[in-house]
């Protein structure tokens, strides 16, 4: 079982057969929802914090019963955890579908969720249903293991699904000046022209962003540089 607290989002099992409950990290669904602030967004804990009394008390913790991903509806906002220990992903996505969720069930293996007098049914009737809402993915800056080093990025190879827009942000004091570097990029590049970045920096940030109503996925991410040790 799963639930919301001031610090996140919380599993509870027993230790044993015999043991009473105790708060811990994984789930019986093998799902990571981690027991400390640094497991969750910022968003997240920034919702919880200014919910208000109300929305707390009508706050959801479920499971998608087709992908297994841990939902959390706090007020207007949906947080998804996408975690797979093996390959060392552990991700939150958020989304605002436009309304508030006040109850959730599953049936058959497919979740509806309620608000007001309005039930909706994720994916459709067909399970494949999609719109043009916008995805937004932000792979906050990264350092490659050297902070204190200048790097020449030259390339970036993606893997996705669907149609995607890539902008490179060089500046880490800067996190909003960014670069188009590429348009309607779809499959992957790793065994085509890779798509070329002209940055020297110690951080990079990427952000990705997909539109169409179509599944999208983005499963992989390859930077290519040399070191500048001229410049340390």
């Amino acid at each position: 079982m799963a639930f919301l607290s001031d610090q996140g989002v919380k599993g509870l099992q027993p230790r044993s057969a015999y043991s009473a409950f105790g708060v811990v990290a994984d789930m019986s669904l093998s799902i990571d929802v981690g027991t400390g602030v640094g497991n969750i967004p910022i968003g997240l804990l920034a919702d919880i914090k200014a919910a208000s009394a109300a929305d707390k008390a009508g706050a959801i913790v479920t499971v998608e019963p087709e992908e297994g991903r841990l939902w959390v509806v706090l007020g207007a906002s949906i947080y998804v955890l996408s975690a797979f220990p093996l390959a060392d992903i552990h991700a939150w996505s958020e989304y605002t579908p436009g309304f508030t969720i006040t109850a959730t069930a599953v049936n058959a293996r497919r979740l509806y969720v309620r608000a007001a007098d309005t039930i909706y049914l994720y994916g459709g009737d067909d399970n494949a249903t999609y719109d043009t809402t916008t995805a937004e993915v932000i792979i906050p800056s990264v350092t490659l293991e050297a902070p204190a080093t200048f790097k020449g990025f030259h390339a970036i190879d993606i893997g996705v699904e669907g149609t995607w827009d890539v902008y490179v942000r060089p500046d880490p004091s800067s996190p909003d000046n960014e670069e188009l570097v590429a348009t309607g990029v779809t499959g992957q590049t790793f065994d085509e022209p890779t798509i070329a970045v002209a940055a020297n920096t110690t951080h990079i940030s990427l952000r990705l962003i997909h539109s169409a109503a179509e599944p999208a996925t983005l499963s992989a991410v390859a930077l290519h540089y040399a070191l500048d040790t001229a410049r340390g």
